[in-house]
């Protein structure tokens, strides 16, 4: 399913549930508007952490920032970028250090993903 009005700027509906996070905000566009904006803030800097992270070996540092996607994907309804994070919290949170590579580029993809169906749901409204 896509969302937008032309195929060039169709964007993956399934990424988050639109319907169900404006429900959330009492229909309040301008509030869904801050909330994207600031996950949209948010989120690169988590991503940074992980890379710093997993460059560094500390375990513990994934799994805060992941915690972090987690929480505010869900936010959103977003669960694919939900889950992938929670994946990678979980390596954090056992220190699974050699798991990871996998898991961050998951990560990388949802969170691309939902980073991208935001910005259209957002120049929709």
């Amino acid at each position: 399913m896509s969302y937008g009005g032309d195929s060039k700027g169709c964007v993956d509906i399934q990424a988050f549930d639109l319907h169900g996070t404006l429900e959330n905000v009492d229909g309040d566009k301008e509030l869904f508007q801050g909330l994207v904006a600031a996950f949209l803030e948010e989120l690169p800097l988590w991503m940074d952490e992980i890379t710093r992270g997993y460059e560094a070996g500390d375990s513990q540092t994934i799994e805060r920032a992941a915690h972090s996607i987690k929480g505010s994907a869900g936010n959103f309804g977003a669960a694919h970028a939900a889950e992938a994070a929670y994946r990678l919290e979980l390596l954090g949170k056992n220190g699974k250090l050699n798991e990871m590579g996998p898991a961050i580029g998951a990560l990388k993809e949802t969170a691309a993903t939902l980073s991208a169906a935001l910005q259209k749901a957002v120049e929709a409204l």
